[in-house]
């Protein structure tokens, strides 16, 4: 069975990017718009793997994260927050080690 991914992307093109490289690769993937439509799907069938917009419409990525890592049935899933445009800010900074990896766009 390939590994699922699902990748949560508010921007039609950057899903469809992400998505395309990573079904060449051979892993299945499915895209969510939405936070909340995000969380449904995590908790009810968990990928291998989540690819993460940290600015999305209803839930942001962060909350997501919290959400995701306190249950037991998901906390172990890992999720890469990305693409995020960098921000000098510590705090910002200390959020993303909530996560298992990050990637920047420029």
């Amino acid at each position: 069975m390939s590994t699922r991914i699902l990748i949560v992307e508010d921007d039609p093109d950057i899903a469809e990017l992400v998505a395309h490289y990573l079904d060449k690769a051979g892993f299945t993937t499915e895209r969510i718009a939405s936070g909340r439509d995000a969380l449904a799907s995590i908790a009810a069938k968990p990928p291998d793997l989540v690819v993460l917009d940290l600015m999305l419409p209803q839930v942001d990525g962060l909350e997501i994260c919290r959400t995701v890592r306190s249950d037991r049935k998901t906390a172990a899933i890992p999720i890469i927050a990305g693409p995020y445009l960098g921000s000098d800010c510590s705090a910002f900074r200390n959020a993303l080690s909530a996560f298992s990896g990050w990637f920047r766009r420029t």
